[in-house]
């Protein structure tokens, strides 16, 4: 997973963040391992590491956000994956981000589909659902 500073015909494609700090290609997750945080100035503070060009103002405050999130599929397609899938959700789009500090998503799915048995059975649209980030990266195969 990586988050790119340019992709064709994206909307949030970027130079600078909201704290006026350079955007860069960065590798997020490499081969199943963290490669790097992404940070405002306040989260780079306090880790002791330099801001990502992350800092973005949300619906109340300035966070961390990110840009142009890219996932290559290194392991198969989105119907190979999904055929994997006993019960879950197929995220397309939610304007929602986690709790930094707790890793808690409580989100409304503006896009996405309802996936059991290996296949998508239903579209989810205003439909909230909640997930402890962490847990859920634990829990990936």
């Amino acid at each position: 997973m990586r988050e790119e500073v340019r992709v064709d015909g994206s909307p949030y494609n970027r130079e600078f963040d909201d704290e006026l700090i350079e955007t860069t290609t960065k590798s997020i997750i490499d081969g199943g391992e963290l490669k790097t945080y992404l940070h405002n100035i306040y989260s780079a503070e306090k880790m002791g590491e330099a801001p990502t060009g992350n800092g973005f103002i949300g619906a109340q405050d300035l966070g961390v956000g990110t840009i142009n999130t890219v996932v290559d599929a290194e392991k198969g397609s989105v119907d190979e994956l999904i055929s994997h899938v006993r019960r879950g959700v197929y995220l397309i789009r939610t304007g929602d981000r986690p709790n930094p500090a707790s890793g808690d998503l409580s989100a409304m799915v503006s896009a996405g589909y309802y996936v059991e048995d290996g296949s998508i059975k239903h579209p989810l649209k205003e439909t909230m659902i909640g997930v402890n980030i962490l847990d859920l990266l634990k829990s990936i195969v």
